[in-house]
């Protein structure tokens, strides 16, 4: 397997000084966090309350940053083990030859529609964003992009577009997505978590999330075929599909092995609710089981199995900074105060311009908290169940729900302290610069469709 350009000099620079600018706010910034409210039986709220500023140390800074670090990378664990086992795995299937060969002859047999590949890869991970969130597992399928991305003649760019950037619109605008607007709602008919059973989120606002959901996929699919055009790249004529379009036996006993997987990761993560654990064990049999049919020595394999995890060290290390950064607010009583300030003090009597108000909160809080469901339960709460945030908001909890999912969920596309989006730029080898300047329009037509739907939500409600 190749290995994978970790060039990301500008990409680390910038999680660093995210991370001290948010640790200069532990010794600067006010601290409180939320808890419920003293005598209030029948109706539970929420009220804020302030915490006393502690005397800070010179090496108390430090050492939080630090000692973040470290606590990023143990709450993250699971998603790094699975970073590995997904590199070690496609580097032994790589080393087997199944996906160059296989490539090859699907390109040989599509090769009169091969243009209609990348709108049905946007389709298909679109409709993996708005089922099951899918985010983190693309780390595992990049090199397989990758390389499908490469045969088509495109960019590397184009490799994330049609997966991660797909798949993240599918998701923000998605009327079905358990992980954000199914949390949304839940948090909305039980801000306190008190119910003595978990609500279901049910389909209000399906009709609305839907159109919204279909046009902007769209309009992703459209940027991204258009940039794809612009952007070819020679395919070396050497290695043409017309004289590899053969398979052998052992290639396609892989090739099915490897769709296997991905069927039975799909299926596990919609139906049987896979924790990321259950995906790395996946992802080690794929890797023994794949280089004892493509007829690899037990040394190879295990060879292979090192390689892959060399190749996802400087990824696993971004996805642990990055984490840090939340580890520093949530440990350090930072958010609380943020979310009370603009509940109360920032927002205003007019509907219209709160709603507006709240996306731009949410989007610019997802830099803080680049998880979508961490960001879900740290605000939606307040938003639901403070009487004074509820008084000044004056938004109904439906168009409430629709400025997280607009705001959080599309921010997912070029969030910079987001370990997922850092994590599939290394892989690909391309510095964030290059992925915001594409995404950055696509974004704001995106922010424009979400706000229109957010006017019509405060106009005539959502049902």
């Amino acid at each position: 397997m190749p290995k994978i350009p970790i060039q990301q000099p500008l990409t680390f620079m910038m999680v660093l000084i995210f991370l001290a600018i948010f640790a200069s706010m532990f010794y600067s910034g006010s601290r409180g966090t939320y808890v419920q409210a003293p005598g209030q039986d029948t109706t539970r709220v929420l009220e804020y309350q302030q915490s006393s500023k502690e005397s800070l140390q010179i090496f108390d800074i430090p050492f939080t940053v630090f000692n973040a670090i470290r606590k990023g990378m143990e709450k993250s664990s699971e998603v790094i083990l699975l970073v590995f086992m997904a590199g070690a795995a496609f580097t032994v299937v790589y080393e087997t030859g199944a996906p160059r060969q296989g490539i090859n002859w699907m390109l040989w047999r599509l090769r009169r529609h091969k243009r209609l590949i990348l709108p049905l890869t946007c389709a298909i991970f679109a409709l993996g964003g708005a089922l099951s969130n899918m985010s983190e597992e693309i780390i595992a399928l990049m090199i397989v992009m990758l390389a499908l991305s490469r045969r088509l003649g495109y960019d590397p760019l184009i490799a994330i577009a049609m997966s991660f950037g797909s798949a993240a619109v599918g998701a923000a605008f998605s009327p079905v997505n358990l992980f954000q607007v199914g949390i949304a709602k839940i948090i909305a008919k039980d801000p306190l978590g008190e119910l003595p059973v978990t609500p279901s989120f049910g389909f209000d606002g399906w009709g609305l999330r839907l159109v919204c959901c279909m046009l902007a996929v769209a309009v992703w699919t459209f940027c991204t075929v258009r940039q794809a055009r612009k952007s070819r790249i020679p395919v070396d004529e050497n290695n043409s599909t017309a004289n590899n379009s053969s398979l052998g036996p052992r290639e396609t006993l892989v090739i099915l092995l490897l769709f296997s997987t991905f069927i039975v990761l799909i299926a596990g993560v919609i139906f049987l609710h896979w924790r990321f654990d259950h995906l790395s064990t996946l992802f080690f049999a794929l890797g023994i089981f794949a280089g004892l049919i493509g007829g690899l020595r037990i040394t190879e394999t295990a060879n292979a199995f090192v390689e892959g995890f060399k190749s996802m060290v400087s990824v696993a290390f971004l996805i642990g900074v990055a984490r840090a950064i939340y580890v520093i607010l949530d440990q350090e009583r930072i958010l609380a105060p943020f979310v009370e300030w603009f509940s109360n003090h920032v927002a205003g009597t007019n509907s219209y311009l709160n709603a507006i108000l709240m996306t731009g909160f949410h989007a610019v809080l997802h830099l803080a908290v680049p998880s979508v469901t961490a960001q879900a339960y740290l605000t939606l709460p307040v938003f639901f169940a403070n009487p004074l945030a509820v008084k000044h908001l004056a938004v109904s909890p439906e168009v409430t729900v629709l400025t997280y999912q607009y705001g959080a969920g599309l921010c997912d596309l070029l969030t910079p302290t987001s370990g997922t989006l850092l994590a599939i730029l290394a892989i690909s080898g391309i510095e964030y610069k290059k992925w915001f300047n594409f995404v950055l329009p696509i974004y704001i037509i995106l922010c424009c469709l979400g706000l229109l739907a957010i006017v019509y939500g405060v106009t005539y409600g959502v049902k």
